[in-house]
């Protein structure tokens, strides 16, 4: 009984599929390995990330990095700009992030993630958010805290950086959006308030909101990645203090 060997693709389907795989991977290859060498290209490398008057804070989650600003530091009063209802502690600290509305306001975990806002954030421009908590106090001592101090110059940038996304509405203040997800302020005891404002900008695939925290480093003149779309590239600049000043 004599065997059939099964015939084999012609040469040139095997290299229309191999042209077929490489253009699907080769967009992500590129992308990762930029930021490979984005979050390694040191910006303004020889300051000294704890050379200032005024902290900061930068709060990595994992997936994405807020910067934790004073309430009320060197004239710079955010409650001037927030609703008036939105309650801040004059020594407190305000968790601010920029990112995509879609994914702020209507996913609230991880299981709330659908295909059609996860393709859409990632494939074209979507319209931004301005994601404010008001916390009681600074930041605690975490793996995933990282303190930065500033001169009042630096801070000053960083928060004319912070205005330039705002949306503000006739009242001077910035304009809340709706949004779905768990009421924080109303479960932490640290925290007093949280909320979603309309921001100016489009979240895109090279404008991250990992991007826009990156930004604000080298808005205030310390030390940051050249481009960081992910939340390691902004941290890999950072020192790894935890939080807290070195003893």
């Amino acid at each position: 009984m004599s065997s059939v060997e099964p015939s084999k693709p012609p040469r040139r389907w095997r290299r229309w599929l191999l042209r077929g795989v490489l253009i699907l991977v080769l967009p992500f290859a590129l992308y990762f390995g930029a930021a490979e060498i984005g979050m390694r290209w040191q910006v303004n490398g020889d300051v000294d990330p704890l050379a200032g008057t005024i902290d900061i804070y930068l709060h990595s989650n994992g997936t994405h990095v807020d910067v934790w600003v004073p309430a009320n530091r060197a004239g710079e009063r955010w409650a001037d700009l927030l609703p008036e209802d939105f309650k801040i502690a004059n020594g407190g600290y305000l968790a601010i992030g920029w990112g995509d509305r879609a994914f702020f306001t209507k996913v609230p975990t991880w299981g709330d993630l659908t295909l059609p806002i996860a393709l859409k954030g990632t494939l074209w421009p979507t319209p931004a958010a301005i994601h404010v908590r008001s916390w009681n106090s600074a930041a605690r001592s975490s793996d995933r805290v990282h303190l930065v101090s500033v001169d009042e110059e630096g801070y000053h940038r960083l928060c004319a950086y912070i205005r330039e996304s705002l949306v503000l509405g006739p009242d001077g203040r910035m304009v809340p959006i709706e949004w779905k997800g768990d009421d924080v302020a109303a479960r932490v005891d640290d925290v007093l308030a949280d909320g979603y404002f309309q921001a100016r900008g489009s979240y895109q695939l090279f404008k991250t909101c990992n991007v826009w925290t990156n930004g604000a480093l080298k808005a205030a003149g310390k030390r940051a990645a050249r481009w960081a779309p992910f939340a390691r590239g902004v941290v890999y600049q950072l020192p790894k203090n935890r939080g807290l000043r070195p003893r």
